[in-house]
């Protein structure tokens, strides 16, 4: 298989296991639940042909001997076998395979460490090049040591070939977390792998698919259909993590909150014993170590608010808190930092960087451990983050132009581009890895009253090359927010190729950037049509009945669509389904009703727009603030048990409402408020994410 592109392999393997059986679809957590509870043979050997490339590829660099390979090859998958109910959960298995495969590999291997050098047979291997089996010994050991999060990001995705959008999808999370997980792990792994003295480029080999021998696949699916004796050696390994798992339950979830792909002892050395010591490294101590986690389970609120004087209504002076829970009640409030609003930035889009910092609008890193500004560049303003590394821009007059880079890891700041060089001049929505952007542009001498349909055309954006037109679409229109932006056409992104958007109202398309082709998705018939009475339209802004000047699109965790227009829509783009939303969910078992209260009359930028709060099912209250929640700046966050949103409140004596954060708990039931001048969300700080205080 020398030369073939592994993502298309790894496709081609998906699609011949769907075609061949109709459990082919199905999750990973699914598969093993059947197979745990009715032994369905057909799940088991859908998990084999889904993951069988990336567990022989895993073997075969460690071991590099065919008889070797296979003999670990078919432990893993007996070991998966007999413990199928112990590694039950939520999400993929992929990472957990890897594990299992690994150091199943790394104990096969040390059977023949008092003799010669085996030469190799694995397929597509050569006897020399030493410099390749000695990587070849430790990538595994590197990956291994990742955090979970970012492993599992990098099987998915680099070994089992996965796109960034389809990894998502598996574990329950936006692309962009994909992405950014995934560029930290690849960081992490170059510089480590760097560490022990191999190229920039030693990673790429890591990625290449090698086709299971179907004689080997037949011998691990018979193990799964118990049809088939084991031999001895297999046998005693299998029994071995059999063993260990018994007394250890594995779980192996992810949801598009987690911080961490959490595994148990017994998955993170699958069979008993430890592996073979790897070679000595160089002393090497990390910029940034791993701080212990308390034992507590209470969460905390990170906020900014107003720092007010005496009789001010308004402040440029901000200030990052800590809110602390226990039992569904505040124990406590931390000051963090207080800073300008030039520094910290109102309302702004707040980044977390391994669950210990916070960066700030304005190109301001703050480490809550140490409790410092860990970077500060006067002027910055920031771009995005990527893993641990933060790109800025300078918009300070007189001061140096460019992109800008700071890595919280190495603690270096460095100059990466200049103004508008590369990627950083796309404008619009940019695709998840930052190669191309879509934009709108208004048809011209074209006149549409408000609140109908205009036309404009989508262009396409790549570095390095002219712009070009996908063709022409429909929205509505309006005079304030994005409605006449010409930079953000309603739509979102799938994958780095695919963007899904309207061709007119309520027919929706995908347009593939890289074929320059439309795919039609669904076709909603709307109870609502722009020009009609109940599309009204307020002066010369064209608004929905919900109050939008255009629609809107999301991504759910689970890879569902969520489309605004004269109703809230989900809609399944694999399926090409589509049904109208009640509730539209939080995260942590927390959704909000889809059909807000209170839209009516066509004064609809000066609506408040209320909606109802559940959780489990359950009523809790309304809100009139988290209809305008977005991921940029969110207005409302949820952890487990609890939601802290952001509401406009009339304090006692006051004639102008104001910012406050109230905040709910499953454990009382009950809502509080605290008394802050809010000013934005930075998110939940748990207890298994926050690091230990003074480390």
């Amino acid at each position: 298989m020398t030369g073939t592109d592994p993502k298309h392999l790894a496709a081609h393997l998906r699609a011949i296991t769907r075609a061949a059986n109709p459990t082919g679809g199905l999750p990973d957590a699914e598969l093993v639940r059947r197979y745990s509870d009715t032994r369905d043979e057909a799940a088991f050997e859908v998990l084999v042909w889904r993951h069988g490339p990336m567990v022989w590829g895993t073997c075969c660099r460690i071991l590099r001997h065919q008889q070797d390979a296979e003999d670990a090859f078919q432990a893993v998958f007996l070991a998966l076998a007999r413990s199928a109910r112990s590694v039950g959960g939520r999400g993929s298995i992929a990472a957990w395979l890897h594990r299992v495969a690994s150091n199943a590999a790394l104990k096969v291997k040390a059977r023949h460490r008092p003799t010669a050098e085996l030469t190799p047979d694995v397929p597509g291997e050569t006897p020399g090049d030493p410099a390749d089996r000695e990587f070849a010994g430790v990538v595994d050991q590197e990956l291994g040591r990742l955090p979970d999060h970012y492993r599992v990001a990098f099987v998915l995705c680099c070994l089992e070939g996965m796109t960034n959008a389809e990894a998502a999808r598996e574990l329950g999370c936006p692309i962009g977390t994909v992405d950014s997980r995934l560029h930290a792990a690849r960081a992490r792994l170059r510089d480590r792998l760097a560490r022990r003295g191999f190229g920039p480029g030693a990673l790429a080999g890591v990625a290449v698919v090698v086709a299971v021998p179907p004689e080997v696949s037949a011998v691990a699916i018979a193990f799964g259909a118990s049809t088939l004796i084991p031999p001895l050696a297999i046998d005693q390994l299998a029994n071995q993590i059999g063993r260990t798992m018994s007394r250890t339950t594995v779980t192996i979830g992810i949801t598009a909150a987690a911080v961490a792909f959490t595994l148990s002892a017994a998955a993170v050395w699958a069979f008993e014993g430890q592996p073979p010591t790897p070679p000595p490294e160089p002393p090497f101590r990390p910029a940034v170590a791993p701080a212990p986690r308390p034992q507590e389970e209470a969460p905390a609120l990170l906020f900014t608010e107003l720092v007010l004087k005496p009789g001010e209504t308004g402040s440029r002076t901000l200030r990052l808190t800590r809110a602390a829970f226990r039992d569904g009640k505040l124990t406590g409030r931390e000051d963090l930092y207080t800073g300008d609003a030039s520094e910290i930035g109102f309302g702004s889009q707040y980044r977390v960087i391994d669950g210990r910092y916070v960066v700030f609008q304005y190109a301001t890193v703050f480490d809550l451990v140490g409790k410092r500004v860990r970077y500060s560049f006067d002027g910055g303003r920031i771009i995005t983050v990527e893993g641990t590394a933060v790109y800025f821009y300078n918009q300070k007059a007189g001061g140096p132009e460019g992109v800008f880079r700071y890595d919280v890891a190495t603690g270096l700041a460095d100059k990466v581009a200049e103004p508008g060089a590369g990627r950083w001049g796309l404008r619009g929505a940019i695709s998840p890895r930052g190669a191309k952007s879509i934009t709108r542009e208004w048809k011209k001498n074209v006149i549409a009253l408000a609140g109908n349909e205009r036309p404009f055309d989508i262009v396409l954006n790549r570095v390095g090359k002219p712009k070009e037109s996908l063709g022409e679409f429909d929205s509505t229109i309006g005079t304030t927010g994005s409605g006449w932006s010409p930079d953000f056409p309603p739509g979102v992104w799938l994958d780095d190729d695919r963007f899904l958007t309207q061709a007119t109202l309520g027919n929706v398309v995908i347009v593939n950037t890289a074929e320059k082709k439309q795919e039609k998705v669904v076709e909603i018939p709307l109870t609502h049509r722009p020009g009609e009475k109940s599309w009204e339209s307020w002066g010369e802004s064209g608004f929905t009945p919900l109050g939008l000047q255009q629609p809107r699109f999301s991504l759910l965790p689970d890879g569902r669509v969520v489309y605004e227009a004269d109703v809230v829509y989900f809609i399944d783009v694999g399926k090409k389904t589509w049904e109208k939303a009640a509730w539209r969910p939080l995260g942590h078992g927390f959704e909000y009703s889809a059909v807000p209260d209170k839209i009516e009359g066509a004064d609809r930028s000066t609506k408040t727009v209320t909606v109802s709060l559940r959780h489990k099912g359950k009523v809790i209250g309304t809100s009139e603030s988290v209809w305008w929640t977005t991921p940029e700046k969110p207005r409302v966050v949820t952890t487990d048990g609890y939601l802290a949103v952001i509401e406009r409140v009339l304090r006692p004596g006051k004639v102008l409402p104001s910012d406050a954060v109230r905040v709910w708990s499953a454990a009382t039931g009950e809502w509080q408020m605290l008394d802050v001048w809010a000013d934005a969300l930075v998110g939940w700080e748990s207890s298994a994410a926050r690091p230990a205080r003074g480390a």
